[in-house]
Formats: structure tokens, sequence, C-alpha cells
């Protein structure tokens, strides 16, 4: 008997997987763009129960104003259209070459401030459709130009820009919770939050400590552009009565568990 998939399975998928085109380090693309709406159809088809994506990966990056619009407008409606969901956002701080040094680590006071302009516009995004968690993979906040980066102050930076942007967060009364993804498994030199133990620590030294999780993400296969996760070892929802597999530690010694029902970072 072959499963047939349905939406009561909670599984979402990324934009940035089913969209993949094909890049590696040595080459250019080797498909064409996939439509975002496209795709939200397709899933539906497929039974999916939701989709998520970085800002990029919906609007283009330098995009006009009318134009963010109306790619957010089109893409509303295909989710109003298929009844698909996004349970969570995240925001592209390292594809731009704007982001080469950091984006809340950069040495460059000036990109730090546009990322986290970036991030605030893009929470409200995620707020506006729905998401309740918001994930940050810092796969550029790191040390790769040893004699440029004071690795101290680059973390005092990363948790200015976290406690900011979850300050923000409760003012507006979004009611989004945070998730820091680390990955082993995708290393970048002396990238900073490599594992989940120093994403613990990270996590204990916030303002809102009580608000941020981990996302650990421990294998990447795209075939044909997509992420296979262990759903047992993500987490990316509020807590609920499904099996819960993932962990995070507050400052305090309570430990709180997420479910894994709307594994998709």
């Amino acid at each position: 008997m072959v499963p047939t998939p349905t939406p009561a399975d909670r599984f979402t998928f990324g934009l940035w997987t089913v969209g993949w085109q094909g890049r590696d380090p040595f080459g250019d693309a080797s498909r064409e763009p996939l439509d975002p709406v496209e795709s939200v159809h397709q899933l539906a088809q497929r039974g999916a129960a939701g989709v998520t994506f970085h800002d990029d990966d919906l609007i283009p990056f330098g995009a006009t104003g009318s134009e963010r619009d109306r790619h957010i407008s089109r893409f509303k409606e295909a989710l109003s259209e298929t009844g698909l969901t996004v349970p969570m956002m995240t925001t592209n701080l390292f594809t731009h070459p704007v982001f080469k040094d950091g984006g809340f680590t950069s040495n460059d006071r000036s990109v730090r401030r546009f990322a986290l302009r970036k991030v605030v516009r893009n929470i409200d995004l995620a707020a506006e459709l729905g998401a309740h968690t918001y994930v940050f993979w810092g796969g550029r906040e790191g040390a790769e130009y040893d004699g440029a980066k004071d690795v101290r102050a680059a973390l005092d930076r990363y948790r200015e820009g976290i406690d900011a942007l979850a300050a923000y967060v409760q003012e507006q009364g979004y009611g989004i919770r945070f998730a820091i993804e680390p990955k082993p498994n995708e290393p970048r030199g002396d990238i900073l939050l490599p594992t989940v133990g120093h994403a613990l620590a990270f996590i204990a030294e916030l303002d809102h400590a009580d608000m941020v999780g981990v996302n650990p993400e421990v294998g990447t296969s795209r075939w044909p552009g997509s992420t296979t996760q262990p759903a047992s070892r993500r987490h990316c929802g509020p807590a609920s009565s499904s099996t819960s597999t993932s962990t995070a530690s507050a400052p305090s010694s309570t430990t709180r568990t997420w479910s894994s029902g709307t594994a998709t970072c």
C-alpha cells in the first residue's frame, strides 16, 4: 500500500528547496526559476500543508515597493486558493555580496543596520501571513577573515541584533518565536554558532531568551531541489500534543519542547 500525503500529515516545504535551480559552487543555475505561485499550487496538489521561505525566495533582492507588493499579493492569493499556510519565514542575509562580512556581525555599521531593517520588514510580512516561527541561520555570521574580525565584538553585535528584533516582536504583539539554526553539516569556515551547544550558550545570554529556541539541521539532500530533514530532529512550531522531539533551554532551569509537526525551516 502506497500512502497518499494529505495536509493532515503537516508536511511543509521551503520555496528555496522546491525552487532550487541546481547551482553549485563552481557553476551557474542549470534550471529555470520556478514561480513561487506555481510552487504553492503544485505543493497543494501533492498534499502539502504549508510553505516556508526566505524573503528573497519570494521577492527578488532590490525589488521596488510596488514590485514587492505585487509578489506578495500573488502569493497570498495562491495561499487563499489552495489553503496552504506559512508556518515559518526567514531572511536571506547571506547570498548578496553586501553580506560577505556578515549581516548582524559585519564590521560595517551601515550593513548591520541594513540587515536589521531587512529582517524587521520581513517579520512584519511573517506576521501578516500568520507565521509563528522566524528562523535565523548565520551563514555569513563568522570570522572567515581572521585578521579583520574581533569574534567577541561580533558575538556582541549578534546578540544586540537578536535582542532588538525580539523586542520589536514583543512591542508589536506578534507572538512570533525565534529559532537559531546551527548547521554543523554545512560549515562556512569559522562560522559563529555552528552547533546546538554554541546556539544554546548564545541564547542563554539574550534579553528575551524565553522566546528563542534552536532549529538544528542534521542532514540536507536536494533531489531534485528538495530538503530532506529527519522530522524527529527539527522543530519550528509552538508546543502541541503531537510528537515532541527537540528542546531548547532558557537561562532558567526550564526546558522548552516544541513540536516537529511543522518541520520546515
